[in-house]
């Protein structure tokens, strides 16, 4: 490895210094992650519970050590979704929120289908020039504000935040993994663009239409 770092026929992603997997334990891992997709998913936990015990049984049980589960945490990870909870609460505070989500609910007519497509429009257009986190966390405050206002189901609007957010295509900086093959693979810009925009749109309209058709827009009492 230490001859091949500086090779150009290689590109090292991760040092794994000298603790290697374990891929005898490969079988318990696999056992743990379907326990705890199966605990959140019928709701015998919250998501956040079932993966904490997830994650200590992997340690307890043999299959990563210490040490791997700690190189495991991305700390500027962690520190940009911090941040990003402390700008969406600023938002709401300040008032910002409000002024955002009535200009848009101005902007649509009233019309609660052409209020969920510019909901999906902005977070698309926020994912591809900051993280898909930061771009979620702060839209979530403007969007329940928005709802609330309309009398509108919050919970196709927050589904569209969901996918606007992780369909990040038209731009290397809007996901990691666009930005690591953006280098290696001596990609342009204009490449993300030819390509991410159409993806974009065909997710974009996808995921609209399947919430029009499958959730109630406007709220029920």
């Amino acid at each position: 490895m230490s001859r091949q770092r500086y090779n150009k026929d290689f590109l090292l992603i991760s040092d794994l210094d000298t603790e290697t997997p374990r891929h005898d334990r490969a079988y318990i891992a696999w056992a743990i992650l379907l326990a705890v997709v199966l605990a959140a998913g019928f709701e015998l936990t919250s998501m956040l519970n079932a993966a904490l015990v997830g994650a200590g049984a992997m340690i307890a049980l043999g299959c990563c050590s210490l040490s791997q589960a700690e190189k495991s945490l991305d700390l500027p990870v962690l520190v940009t979704i911090g941040a990003s909870f402390a700008l969406g609460a600023a938002l709401l505070q300040t008032g910002v929120a409000s002024y955002l989500a009535q200009s848009v609910l101005d902007l649509s007519g009233g019309r609660p289908w052409l209020l969920l497509v510019l909901t999906y429009a902005l977070i698309s257009i926020l994912t591809e020039v900051i993280s898909n986190n930061a771009a979620a966390i702060l839209a979530l405050p403007i969007v329940l504000e928005m709802t609330e206002k309309a009398h509108l189901n919050p919970e196709p609007f927050v589904f569209a935040i969901m996918m606007g957010a992780s369909a990040s295509f038209a731009t290397p900086i809007g996901y990691q993994c666009n930005l690591m093959v953006y280098g290696p693979g001596g990609y342009r810009f204009s490449d993300f663009l030819k390509v991410g925009i159409p993806m974009n749109l065909l997710i974009g309209t996808a995921t609209v239409i399947t919430l029009i058709l499958g959730w109630p827009l406007v709220a029920t009492a």
